[in-house]
């Protein structure tokens, strides 16, 4: 689990511990406390929405960057495999005109 999927999980943790209290020690009536958790689960849906946004562009970035790495593999290789083969046809035309 890396470092951002362990920090979203604190933010849920910490979301739903702080409801809960809210709840508990609220000195309000239950129309306004259910208007303010309302109003605070419409924040922190946004928070959240936000980090899974840029959990999702963290993950394209290593995407493209694993992608690009892999082609440079492919392309070197090719470059390899088209000297060797450049390198054995000189050495077939050598013997052959000896």
């Amino acid at each position: 689990m890396n470092n951002g999927e362990k920090g979203f999980l604190a933010f849920l943790a910490g979301l739903a511990t702080g409801a809960a209290i809210g709840v508990l020690f609220a000195p309000r009536s239950g129309e306004e406390t259910r208007k303010i958790i309302g109003d605070k689960a419409d924040e922190y849906s946004d928070e959240a929405q936000k980090q899974i946004n840029e959990m999702v562009e963290t993950g394209k970035g290593e995407i493209s960057k694993a992608k690009k790495k892999a082609m440079d593999a492919v392309e070197k290789a090719l470059k390899d495999l088209k000297d060797a083969e450049d390198a054995l046809a000189d050495e077939v035309k050598g013997k052959s005109s000896k």
